[in-house]
């Protein structure tokens, strides 16, 4: 058998996000890898967002 490698913390966030988006009122929005920009030289990733 071949050895293989998952990334576990990437297949973790995509079934939180899955189980957000079937479980949370429809009002609600799911928004994975959301990119924040401060400024011209600084932004963020947020790895999940959860609106109204």
């Amino acid at each position: 058998m071949l050895p293989f490698l998952i990334d576990m913390a990437n297949l973790y966030e995509q079934f939180v996000a899955e189980w957000l988006n079937k479980n949370t009122p429809k009002d609600f929005f799911v928004k994975q890898q959301h990119r924040v920009t401060h400024d011209r030289n600084y932004s963020d990733r947020i790895d999940l967002l959860l609106r109204d």
